[in-house]
């Protein structure tokens, strides 16, 4: 007996099939949906369609696709109310969320580059590829040095800086640095204790720290223009 065969007895009873469950089963496979009907345990008369004499079958299905399956919150038959003659109106209520699901990204391990810019491991760097410099220079052609290139660089880069192993907290920026960092800290100790005391001194406290912030973010960007530049 399949999956199909087993969710129908159960749910509605094999006398009532008019459908035999192969043909059930093997459309819904074959389609990937599944019959809503079968979803929720429900009484006879909650669950036969077609009422004729002495005749109660359940001929009528609601089919969804598999992956939908959360959404499916309830599905009834209303009895006495015929949508087409000796046919019971089938309710499903699927219920659909207006704001889309956002997908969790996967992190890419990328070199901490940024960590160049600290005389030591700047030093560092510039020893290792120096060491392997006759790398380069006994490449026959273009391409082949560029490659030796390549490989002598991240290699280097592996050893002075490592690769990251989560996704960041910060945004990392050409521009910041330890004192940005620590402006911005104060500034975030400075605003949660006024959210928390809504007192005046603490919001000027708050203000004022936020002034420093973006001071040195700006003459922190200035500088690095001008190393740059």
């Amino acid at each position: 007996m399949g999956m199909m065969e087993f969710m129908a007895d159960m749910a509605l009873g094999r006398e009532m099939l008019m459908v035999s469950t192969e043909q059930i089963q093997e459309f819904c496979d074959a389609m990937e949906l599944i019959v809503m009907n079968t979803c929720f345990k429900r009484q006879k008369n909650k669950l036969a369609t077609y009422v004729s004499g002495g005749t109660v079958s359940a001929i009528d299905y609601l089919l969804l696709r598999g992956c939908d399956r959360r959404y499916i919150k309830n599905v009834n038959v209303i009895a006495g109310e015929e949508c087409v003659s000796q046919h019971w109106l089938l309710v499903g209520d699927v219920v659909i969320s207006s704001v889309p699901r956002k997908r969790k990204r996967m992190h890419i391990p990328r070199l901490k580059v940024w960590k160049l810019r600290e005389p030591n491991v700047k030093q560092e760097f510039a020893r290792l590829v120096t060491d392997r410099k006759d790398e380069v220079f006994e490449a026959d052609n273009v391409e082949s040095k560029w490659n030796a290139m390549k490989e002598v660089w991240q290699k280097a880069t592996e050893q002075v800086c490592g690769w990251t192993k989560g996704p960041p907290r910060h945004s990392e920026t050409w521009w910041w640095n330890d004192e940005v960092a620590k402006a911005i800290e104060e500034k975030r100790r400075c605003y949660k204790i006024w959210h928390k005391t809504k007192t005046a001194s603490d919001r000027n406290k708050y203000k004022e720290s936020r002034r420093s912030a973006m001071r040195s973010v700006a003459l922190a960007q200035e500088k690095t223009r001008q190393r740059v530049c």
